[in-house]
């Protein structure tokens, strides 16, 4: 069905699906600009991506961003995000393609780009690379713009950021089949460590890397360089060897997907936070091999980093001597004293910390990091999103529920209201889901959608603001009250609020009003002034005026993709509360702007429980909410 995930391992095919990429430039806030929409132009939920930053499931293209899209034949599997660095293309790229099992000769895998760092020379044909060196021998296309999709299969995502790089059992099942074909036991005593050591040294390493290769070669070990060797090889090299030493890095994830039974994977930190995407992905893939062990083993003293490159570019330097213990005591190598291990002293660290600097470079002890990292991420923020980004900022959480047309929908058929008020119809989308009397109030509506339901005797469409319908008089004289109404005019907070409070005069005390666009994820979307994409404009204000000023009402806020729904009860159709305090709210909050709040954007959601669609849809329908009974 469209917008569920299918069952694992299947895949459920759209047609004339609209791919939506990612714009070139960076984009702000925590929303990811890419969609998969069905032919009605809904989006998948199925399709949603993710990084650890960022999230898809809540974003809403604008139609103009599509209009002039083009157009791709044939049959074709979904395969997500396309990055341009190595391990995230192991773990943004590689979750959905256990789907290809159950197609019949697809034409290929479609990509979107992340990035504009995913469009530099020789990613795309490492990432080929890569696909081919797991047997993924299907055609590839990497989308950059808007494109409609004959035949769009759209699998779950069994494996990456979404999942926290912890796999799902059928995906370790498939992978070991795909990566693994026919693979045997690790040859018993074989001993690698896989070293950095050839890499550039202005990358992530650890110190005095040559002397740790040097003392496992005493005791053993072959010394492998992953970036010397093709992709077969490596796994075929890691699926061979009986105890495997490296340090965490991207090649970790190719170890994971080599895991077998028998095998020992001992990883040293390089860094004071382990990465826990390559530790979960190399637990899940242990998961249930007879004799299987991993550690990660965290003997680092010092963590430096190189002042104007943080990243996870930082140099680990490592207790040498604690770490000889530590591998002694699980076996790793032997206990013979008469074997050298030798511990660098002052001279050889500080050698290996100035491989690599620019000139003048500072490194930065990890006592001071906390600072640094802070500072950085505010330099960062203030080229990105300020109000998403600085740490000193609350997280925004994901408007990523049930969809609010979907969520109106069922509130229309739970409460059956005879009579329904709609502000701001335009098109008529949201009025197509009335069932039965209706007033519709837009200043100058564009009808697109059959918005004449077999229940109604009465549809009125008044083509005023809204102040003028309210200031005519029109529901006093008709007699007309109303059980259902949907607020979704203006976006100015005042305008709503004035909307709300001439809305409860002409309700049923047991009826429910709806307010739209109340929960912004960005700053740029809450501005007054409707920029490019999705607009809520300001009226987060009058959600917290509704707060602050009517204890006595229940407002629910729930995050009905992509920017939330409020569902307001136990209404009071006398109450004068608002229109007295509205000229001092009006003067109180017309200045106020998210960055005021604190904890920014995501500040704003202190004030109050986000809840889940679904959740409140049930409540409504167990507390003797719903205005009529059911037919």
């Amino acid at each position: 069905m469209p917008g569920r995930a299918p069952a694992v391992g299947l895949t459920v095919p759209y047609e004339n699906a609209m791919v939506v990429p990612p714009p070139a430039r960076p984009f702000q806030g925590r929303v990811l600009p890419v969609a998969v929409l069905d032919r009605e132009g809904e989006p998948v939920a199925a399709a949603a991506c993710a990084t650890h930053r960022f999230q898809s499931a809540s974003y809403q293209p604008d139609a103009a961003s599509f209009a002039k899209a083009g157009r791709l034949g044939g049959s074709w599997l979904w395969g997500g995000l396309y990055s341009h660095h190595f391990g995230h293309q192991i773990t943004r790229s590689l979750g959905r393609l256990a789907g290809l099992e159950g197609l019949d000769r697809p034409d290929g895998i479609l990509f979107v780009r992340l990035d504009r760092r995913a469009a530099k020379r020789g990613t795309a044909a490492l990432f080929l690379r890569l696909l081919d060196g797991l047997g993924i021998n299907c055609p590839v296309r990497i989308l950059t713009a808007p494109t409609e999709v004959e035949r769009l299969h759209i699998g779950a995502d069994l494996f990456g950021e979404q999942t926290d790089c912890t796999a799902a059992p059928a995906y370790v099942d498939w992978a070991r089949r795909q990566f693994l074909p026919d693979a045997p036991r690790p040859v018993p005593g074989s001993r690698l460590y896989v070293t950095r050591s050839r890499l550039d040294p202005s990358l992530g390493r650890i110190l005095c890397e040559d002397a740790l290769e040097a003392n496992l070669a005493r005791h053993g070990y072959d010394i492998f360089a992953p970036e010397t060797h093709s992709v077969p090889d490596q796994i075929r090299r890691y699926a061979a060897a009986e105890t495997i030493v490296t340090t965490d890095g991207s090649h970790g994830h190719l170890i994971a997907f080599a895991r077998r039974p028998g095998q020992r994977v001992l990883m040293v930190a390089r860094r004071q936070e382990a990465p826990a995407y390559l530790v979960n992905h190399l637990q899940s893939f242990g998961t249930g091999l007879a004799g299987a062990e991993f550690r990660y083993l965290n003997v680092l003293q010092t963590e430096w980093w190189p002042k104007e490159r943080a990243d996870n570019r930082s140099l680990g330097e490592i207790d040498f001597a604690a770490l000889h213990r530590e591998l002694a005591n699980c076996g790793a190598i032997s206990s013979d004293a008469s074997i050298p291990w030798t511990v660098p002293g002052e001279a050889e660290l500080e050698h290996s910390r100035a491989r690599g600097l620019k000139t003048g470079e500072q490194l930065i002890p990890a006592d001071e990091r906390p600072a640094f990292l802070a500072e950085l991420r505010t330099r960062r923020a203030m080229t990105a999103d300020p109000v998403t980004k600085a740490p000193d900022l609350d997280p925004v959480p994901a408007i990523d529920g049930l969809r609010y047309f979907r969520m109106l929908s069922r509130l229309h058929g739970l409460l059956k209201p005879e009579w329904y008020l709609e502000i701001g119809t335009f098109t008529g989308k949201s009025l197509a889901l009335a069932q039965g009397n209706y007033v519709a109030v837009d200043p100058e509506f564009r009808i697109e959608h059959p918005i004449v339901n077999g229940r109604a005797r009465e549809m009125l469409l008044v083509q005023k603001t809204s102040d003028d319908f309210f200031a005519s008089d029109f529901l006093r004289r008709n007699r007309i009250a109303f059980n259902l109404a949907f607020l979704d005019g203006l976006h100015l907070f005042e305008a709503l609020l004035r909307d709300f409070i001439s809305t409860e005069k002409a309700m049923d005390p047991g009826g429910v009003i709806l307010l739209h666009d109340c929960c912004p994820t960005t700053r740029r979307m809450a501005e007054r002034d409707r920029p490019k994409g999705l607009w809520t404009g300001d009226v987060w204000k009058t959600l917290l005026i509704l707060l602050r000023h009517r204890p006595d009402l229940k407002i629910e806020v729930t995050n009905a993709a992509p920017t939330g729904l409020v569902v307001i009860s136990n209404l009071n159709p006398k109450s004068r509360t608002l229109e007295r305090c509205y000229a001092k709210v009006l003067a109180e909050f017309s200045p106020l702007s998210l960055d005021d709040l604190p904890g920014g954007v995501g500040g704003l959601y202190r004030h109050f429980d986000l809840k889940a669609p679904e959740a409140v849809l049930a409540a409504l329908a167990t507390t003797g909410k719903a205005i009529l009974a059911a037919d």
